[in-house]
This record gives structure tokens, sequence and C-alpha cells, in this order.
């Protein structure tokens, strides 16, 4: 009897001593808290991006698209901050949020840049958006390039019309923006 339960322990003692407990540290879920305003920007984002869904859909039907909602939505908050009258309130109302002050609107757009990246560290958020002007015809206030660069985070970049007609200067900010991503299709 012992013969036969010799092999067995040594087997037995060999899966032991293969085995570990392997621990993988796992990242702590992110989970912002957001203010009643912030919530209500999201909600309305969210349904901005639907109807944009929704219109692409019928609008171009069997075409294989992809867009960022929320990069688009920030794009209109940033015309927003350039534009007067009638048509900053028609960006305000596509946006859903047609009683929010410049002020009120950057803070959370630019809470949202912040925020929004360490929800899932799996997914990396590069936004692509920036501003250029030709210095020549155009001069933007202060203010105006301030809320781009500093609050919303998006680099402001003084070229002539001819220099990005041709292609160059862009797409290097846009590489560079991009970590090793195919300027061409993000920049």
């Amino acid at each position: 009897m012992k013969k036969s339960l010799f092999p067995i322990a040594i087997f037995l003692l060999g899966l032991l001593a293969g085995c570990e407990k392997v621990t993988t540290p796992v990242a702590p879920e992110v989970k912002p808290e957001f203010s009643p305003l912030e919530k209500s920007v999201l909600q309305v984002s969210q349904a901005f991006g639907l109807r944009l869904f929704q219109e692409l859909d019928r609008t171009t039907p069997g075409q294989n698209l992809f867009i960022s909602p929320f990069s688009l939505s920030d794009a209109l908050a940033m015309t927003a901050n350039g534009a007067a009258g009638e048509t900053r309130q028609a960006i305000l109302n596509t946006l859903g949020v047609p009683d929010f002050s410049p002020d009120e609107l950057n803070g959370i757009y630019s809470r949202l840049l912040q925020v929004l990246p360490a929800v899932d560290p799996k997914v990396t958020f590069l936004p692509a958006n920036s501003l250029w002007y030709d210095p020549g015809a155009l001069c933007p206030e202060s203010g105006f390039c301030r809320n781009f660069t500093e609050i919303l985070f998006c680099p402001g970049h003084r070229a002539g019309f001819p220099a990005i007609r041709s292609g160059g200067s862009h797409q290097r900010v846009g590489a560079g923006r991009h970590a090793g991503q195919n300027p061409q299709t993000t920049g």
C-alpha cells in the first residue's frame, strides 16, 4: 500500500509546488463627482451625440463613419467663444445649452477635458482641436486665445494660410499631439 501512495503523493506535491498566488493590482475605478451643472451638460451632450449619429445615418446611409460627439461638441463650444448674437445663440441651442454663459461653458468643458481621460485607463483621449489663424488677416482678441490655450487646452497657431494649405505645419502639429498616430487621419 505504501508503494501505491508514494507516486500519488509525489504528483500532488509537484502540483502544489507549481502553484502560486498571482495578484495583479487592479487600478481603482475612477468615478468623478460632477456638479449638477456638469451633469446637465453631460446629459445634453449625450443627446447631442445621439442626434448627430441619427443625422449622419440618415444623410450617409451605408457609410462607415467614425466621429467623436464629445470632440465635436467641444469644437462647437470653442466656436461659441468667438461668435456673437444669433450665431452664438444657434450654436448654444445646437449644443442644448441655450442659457449658458461663456465662462460656465468653458469651465465645464475645461473640467471634462481634465477628468474624462482618467475614467478609463485603456482609453487614450487626445483631441485634435486647435486654433489656426493668419496674423496678416486676423488678430484675435487676447481673451479669445486665452480661452483656447489655458481653459480648453487647445494650442493656438499663428501661420500664414499658404503654409497651412501646403500641408506642412498643421500635419507636424497633429503628429506631435497624437503620439505616433497617422497625422493624415488625426491632424
